[in-house]
């Protein structure tokens, strides 16, 4: 009988070490994969900065979308947020869009909180506001310099037709002035009523 218990212990323990081990290799095997994620972002994000200097930055800016769906939660997810959003406001970039760049910085910003990049983020965030916010007064001043312009061009054109009503008037007074008869009082004296 004792030998059957020590075997039954014996067989507990090595199925325990079994399942130990396994699920040690199971917990490996996916850090393991968690880590190669992480290298493949890291060599998407190089890559991309490569790209990017070659001025390719449409095979850039797929480059880093690839690591943040690698790393959507996880660095170097914040990394390759942060790169996608200062490229898209790139001045070479042909597809440069500063909603996409805003949206990129504001990923970094919510997922990322303690990155190194978050506060440079929120720096982008509000620099790209307040542009749009220079964008719409410009919008504006430049409706209002158009009205201004518009209404000055009336007035100038009302202050010729008046001159020319102006003149008109003077015209027809000087022709009046010329015709018109002169009072009695003025007149010369009638030699018929024989100067009393």
């Amino acid at each position: 009988m004792g030998s059957q218990r020590t075997w039954q212990r014996q067989s507990v323990l090595l199925y325990a070490a079994v399942g130990l081990i396994a699920a040690l290799l199971l917990a490996g095997c996916s850090t393991l994969k968690l880590e190669t994620g992480r290298l493949a972002s890291k060599s998407e994000v190089t890559k991309a900065e490569r790209l990017q200097s070659a001025g390719r930055f449409s095979q850039a800016m797929d480059e880093l979308r690839q690591a943040i769906e690698r790393s959507p939660d996880e660095p170097p997810g914040d990394l390759a947020s942060y790169r996608l959003g200062i490229l898209m406001l790139h001045p070479d970039n042909p597809a440069r869009d500063t909603r996409q760049a805003l949206e990129s910085f504001r990923r970094v910003r919510r997922m990322f909180p303690d990155s190194p990049y978050a506060q440079t983020s929120e720096v982008w965030i509000h620099l790209i506001r307040d542009l749009h916010q220079a964008r719409q007064q410009e919008a504006t001043s430049r409706q209002k310099l158009s009205e201004a312009r518009e209404a000055l061009s009336r007035a100038r054109q009302d202050v010729r037709n008046l001159r020319e009503q102006f003149e008109a008037f003077k015209r027809i007074d000087l022709e009046s002035n010329s015709k018109r008869v002169l009072p009695d009082s003025e007149q010369e004296p009638d030699s018929s009523s024989g100067g009393q």
